[in-house]
């Protein structure tokens, strides 16, 4: 540029032209440095799958484009094109640029989750900048020029305020740097509105304002974008670490269960057969000592059956419950059943069971299939029905345990199955909220599915599939 201008001292009759390669030059730098950010920021948006980065990269973009439009380079870089085409051009550039800058500071700033309501206004902007770009080109123009302006004036003043409202929060200093880049825009936007208003004298350089102030907003937020990288790929490792070390604790809670499990069950098996014994040698023992030894012997095989279920959750969760697939007739299954229910309950089962074949582990589905029926049991209404169907059918064998119980909310119906989790109408029974789990696991590790529905009778149907018939 300094070469230019000497050489134009020197010849007289080329300063106009000097005057142009400099104006050039500097065109070339304003443009190339915005295309640069825009390239720069699209590719770390795209890697940190980050919205908001591209958001501000398609801003810009808009803003450069607009630039080029209104200062005539349109017909420069297509000498071929329409007369028209310079002015749709800044038409689609003013609405984008107002439609990106909405979604550049909603994504930014998080306005959908902290503040819904305005939210909805940025919605109903960015709706409007969408419905308006038919009518660009036509009579209608200035009236949605005007509007887009207003708008991108009002909205540019709000992101500013809400910027510095959470740096004070965080004190992240992206958001500090936010609200610089906002109130450059605010400023000229004000000048911008006293100008339309008449309060101050309308002149070319004056409206400039709200344009360079436009440029140094766009300058200024390509530093938040740095710091906003630098952010996120803090809060990455954060949360890489935090969950190396939840996994890490998971292992630990994991192993001392299963040590302290093992530790409780020699004990409580001692507990339980002292008792027998006592009783085996005591056959006239008082009977409040008898009951006394019976509550023993039920404690400790209650606690011993919570060992086993600790257990058999560690075995499950990490997948190391071993299968014993083989072909099985329905009527065995059934038969391992019924031993797991005393014959008092049995009788209220209604069973339905055909005689044919099917491939799996006998133990552990009858044990699903039994903490099923338990559960039915347990929160039916008394005096009624349970239903167990074991059908194989063209689409392989279904099974189905249905009571007439009180039935379960639909938020309970949604956990379900969630360990140790306890609907609200199993408040004051017995139980661990692990039997439903356990038989759902179960099922998937034999490659079937399971779920839960209510039925006309108000109680709860639990329906197995599994797909895939025995050889």
């Amino acid at each position: 540029t300094s070469l230019i201008l000497m050489l134009g001292d020197f010849w007289e009759e080329d300063a106009f032209y000097a005057q142009e390669k400099v104006n050039d030059v500097l065109y070339g730098l304003y443009f190339g440095v915005f295309i640069m950010l825009s390239v720069i920021f699209i590719f770390f948006g795209l890697c940190l799958n980050d919205r908001g980065m591209l958001a501000y990269s398609a801003f810009v973009l808009s803003f450069v484009v607009n630039v080029l439009a209104m200062n005539g380079f349109i017909g420069i870089l297509f000498p071929y094109g329409t007369a028209w085409l310079s002015d749709v051009v800044v038409g689609v550039a003013m609405l984008a640029v107002l439609f990106f800058s909405v979604m550049m500071w909603g994504y930014l700033l998080k306005i959908k989750r902290y503040y819904p309501n305005l939210h909805l206004c940025a919605c109903v902007i960015m709706w409007f900048c969408v419905l308006t770009l038919p009518f660009i080109t036509g009579p209608y123009y200035p009236w949605i020029a005007t509007i887009a302006k207003t708008l991108g004036i009002v909205m540019s003043i709000v992101p500013a305020y809400i910027a510095f409202k959470t740096w004070q929060t965080k004190r992240h200093l992206e958001y500090l740097i936010y609200f610089v880049s906002f109130f450059f825009t605010s400023v000229g936007a004000i000048i911008y509105l006293l100008m339309l208003a008449d309060f101050i004298n309308l002149s070319f350089q004056r409206g400039m304002y709200y344009q360079n102030s436009l440029f140094l907003n766009i300058l200024v937020m390509s530093v938040g974008m740095a710091f906003r990288i630098r952010q996120i790929q803090h809060d990455k490792i954060e949360a890489q670490n935090a969950a190396s070390l939840a996994v890490q604790r998971t292992q630990e809670e994991r192993r001392f269960v299963a040590m302290l499990s093992h530790e409780f069950k020699t004990p409580l098996t001692v507990i339980n057969m002292s008792a027998q014994m006592l009783e085996i040698t005591l056959p006239n023992m008082a009977t409040k000592i008898l009951g006394r030894l019976n509550n023993i012997r039920t404690n400790a095989s209650r606690l011993s059956s919570l060992v086993d279920n600790f257990l058999l959750s560690e075995q499950i969760s990490n997948e190391r419950l071993p299968l014993k697939i083989e072909n099985y007739a329905l009527t065995d299954l059934l038969a391992d059943i019924r031993l797991q229910v005393t014959d008092v309950d049995w009788h209220r089962i209604c069973v339905d069971c055909t005689d044919d074949d099917y491939a799996f582990d006998i133990s552990l589905l009858s044990m699903a299939i039994g903490n099923l029926i338990h559960n039915a049991l347990r929160y039916a209404f008394a005096n009624t029905d349970i239903r167990l169907s074991m059908l194989v059918d063209s689409q392989g064998l279904s099974i189905l345990v249905s009571d007439q119980g009180p039935g379960v909310s639909q938020e309970d119906l949604a956990l379900l199955g969630t360990p140790y989790y306890r609907t609200t109408s199993s408040m004051g029974k017995k139980g661990t909220g692990l039997g439903y789990y356990f038989s759902r696991r179960i099922v998937e590790l034999h490659h079937g599915v399971m779920s839960a529905s209510l039925n006309q009778m108000g109680g709860l149907d639990i329906n197995i599939l599994f797909s895939k018939k025995s050889s």
